[in-house]
């Protein structure tokens, strides 16, 4: 195949072939990061996959590789979200004209958000899902505030007489409530640099495109359309559906707004108290990142993950790579010793032997947990390594540190449990700042 370095079967290390004999793992190596690794090659690995099985051999694939090609394309969730949105717009305007302006503005500007960001691609290194969180978000943020706008005007119609009275006192009111909105959003999804965690940072670059560009449609181009529509905008009515713009003293909200105003501290104490009661969880919380075990069994990553949890434990899926910079043959001399002593620690299952480069000038040992990788004993283990590692290899001076997958995902969930204090104060302080 191309692209691919290094083949490793299982027949040459030890370790590969579960001790009943029936599941066996075998490693390819890729020229190139796992993330340049283009769509024809990964592809490729797939029709292998499908030429290489038959009955009695079930060949499944997992890795970083094969998850990127598994990955939905922009599309399928989104029709998802715009079919519930139809219902419910229909629902609250009660006529087809009124519910599709803010359904058309949202598409309208997803078309330019997508370009900025297919630009920004060829200059930084977007993730691959960013299409998709771009598109969820501008979405939902361009329904909302063309919500805002088609309601104020539909008011205004009925109090103002004229559509360029009804325009003007939309764009005056809910223009204002947009614009606050669409630079919030944008603020708080920019301050997740304040994370100091490259890919956050990068990805959140796409929605906040998509939230300025669905802020900027509701702002100067349904407006447009407005005066456009005019008095059409409650035309194509549904059966059945009442389509008054006014809201009038009845119903489920006006008395749900009149008992609270009746006993404002009394609310405020109960939602406090009710909100503090959800947010009670929040303090135990662990931070990380979903591995292939949370995948659909429909996908070849989820079945090469039970697979291999099957034949070699739930840890296999989670190796802990520990790795070493030598500079004498003396520091390589240690660095054989360590898979003994690492075996004797708790929660290891499995160790293999040091693989050195051609020079030994650097090392490699794989540990296998005994916990899944996303077990808080994994995470235990992994700062247990990190404290113990240093006095295994202080005589040597040797620098050995733990890495992998796994230990990467630890590291970037301790870091954006650290940074949420700054985040928060960055956001907060910036919102503050646009509202004076």
């Amino acid at each position: 195949m191309s692209l691919v370095l290094e083949m490793t079967s299982p027949y040459e290390e030890g370790g590969r072939i579960s001790p009943d004999g029936t599941i066996a793992r075998a490693t390819a190596q890729y020229e190139t990061g796992a993330n340049e690794v283009d769509d024809a090659s990964i592809e490729e690995l797939f029709q292998w996959r499908k030429e290489v099985s038959r009955e009695g051999l079930q060949v499944e694939l997992g890795g970083i590789v094969p998850t990127a090609g598994e990955r939905e394309a922009p599309g399928y969730s989104e029709l998802v979200g715009l079919g519930a949105a139809v219902v419910i717009l229909l629902i609250a305007f009660g006529s087809v004209t009124a519910a599709g302006l803010p359904i058309f503005t949202a598409l309208l500007a997803l078309i330019p958000a997508f370009f900025l960001i297919g630009v920004g691609a060829g200059f930084v290194n977007f993730a691959s899902f960013t299409p998709q969180f771009a598109a969820m978000i501008g979405i939902g943020v361009g329904i909302d505030y063309a919500l805002l706008v088609v309601t104020r005007f539909r008011e205004a119609l009925t109090t103002e007489g004229t559509v360029t009275a009804a325009v003007v006192k939309a764009a005056g009111t809910a223009g204002h409530s947009v614009l606050f909105a669409g630079c919030s959003v944008v603020i708080a999804l920019m301050g997740l640099w304040a994370m100091g965690i490259p890919l956050l940072s990068l990805t959140a670059m796409g929605p906040a495109i998509a939230v300025g560009l669905a802020a900027i449609v509701a702002l100067f181009v349904l407006p447009a359309i407005l005066s456009l529509v005019g008095h059409r905008i409650n035309r194509l009515v549904i059966p059945g559906m009442r389509i008054s713009a006014v809201q009038h003293r009845s119903g489920m909200g006006y008395w749900l707004a009149r008992t609270i105003q009746r006993a404002p501290w009394l609310w405020l104490i109960v939602a406090t108290v009710g909100l503090l009661v959800l947010a009670y969880p929040a303090l135990d919380v662990r931070l990380g990142s979903s591995d292939a075990g949370s995948n659909p069994s429909s996908l070849s990553s989820r079945r090469s993950y039970d697979l291999l949890a099957e034949g070699f434990g739930v840890g296999y899926n989670g190796p802990i790579v520990i790795g070493a910079a030598l500079e004498s043959e003396e520091q390589a001399a240690m660095f054989e010793t360590l898979p003994r002593a690492l075996a004797a620690e708790p929660n290891v299952v499995g160790v293999s032997p040091v693989l050195f480069n051609e020079d030994r000038s650097a090392g490699r040992i794989v540990l296998i947990p005994g916990s899944s990788p996303q077990a808080k004993e994994t995470d235990t283990l992994v700062h247990h390594l990190r404290d113990s590692l240093p006095e295994l290899t202080a005589h040597s001076g040797a620098e050995v540190l733990i890495g992998g997958p796994t230990a990467l995902f630890i590291d970037i969930g301790e870091r954006v449990r650290e940074r949420v204090p700054v985040f928060l104060g960055a956001v907060i302080g910036a919102s503050f700042l646009l509202l004076m």
